[in-house]
């Protein structure tokens, strides 16, 4: 479901309705897993959303305006695998994702969107599909991208931040996070890499959080008879921001 509200009123100026009401324009429903960002340097608003189980794309929308309640171009892209788990980070070149991409497997991968094509309402445009290595000793491991906010965009030619954590536990040696670097060329998507990681070496710490009690629900709280809260392990939490301070 969609709906917007009035900031000032409290009032609803929009739904609630179905998101499939802006992906019929694609011919195409959806199966949950929203996020909503505000490109405020474009001033749009973008969703993204699954488009089905195991089907192997995702669906993303632009509003024509700053306005929620007026118009949406929307989009399907194919991805390589079922993006598990996606979030979305805005750049000043790129709407970039990532995603626990299930593929005989899973991977860490994401995906650079030419933002540009996409807010001139482009019937398509360019992608650039990414991947960091594998851990054999965990399943489940999404990346988490550097989200743009505030009034000066990074400089120029900066490429865009992914973020992972890495447990001594999986493979031997300290504790860390790890800092990847996108480089998206949209003259030649080709051209386009990914280096790294840097990485930093905080106090250590245990991304295990549930033994033997089930894969997510596992964290008690204090009333007798209350349900488990989930705990998601092996990930830093959507989303990472970052400003430019000059």
């Amino acid at each position: 479901w969609i709906q917007a509200w009035d900031k000032l009123t409290g009032q609803s100026v929009l739904g609630p309705l179905l998101s499939t009401t802006i992906w019929s324009q694609v011919g195409s429903g959806s199966i949950g897993d929203p996020i909503v960002q505000y490109d405020h340097d474009a001033e749009r608003w973008v969703i993204m959303e699954l488009q089905g189980f195991f089907t192997n794309e995702l669906l993303i929308a632009i509003s024509n305006t700053s306005d929620p309640t007026g118009g949406w171009k929307a989009y399907r892209f194919q991805t390589l695998g079922f993006g598990d788990y996606p979030k979305l980070y805005l750049w000043h070149n790129a709407y970039f994702i990532t995603v626990n991409e299930i593929s005989n497997g899973n991977h860490c991968s994401g995906y650079a969107l030419e933002r540009a094509a996409m807010l001139a309402g482009e019937p398509s445009f360019d992608l650039y599909r990414f991947e960091m290595p594998n851990y054999n000793a965990i399943a489940y491991q999404p990346a988490t991208g550097a989200d743009w906010e505030g009034v000066t965009p990074p400089p120029a030619g900066s490429p865009e931040y992914i973020f992972r954590v890495y447990d001594d536990g999986w493979d031997g040696g300290q504790d860390h996070l790890q800092i990847w670097k996108v480089n998206v060329d949209w003259n030649s998507p080709a051209q386009s890499s990914l280096s790294g990681p840097d990485k930093i070496f905080p106090t250590p710490f245990e991304t295990k959080v549930c033994f033997g009690t089930g894969l997510f629900d596992c964290i008690e709280q204090p009333a007798a008879g209350a349900p488990r809260i989930t705990a998601l392990e092996n990930i830093i939490m959507y989303r990472a921001p970052y400003r430019n301070f000059g």
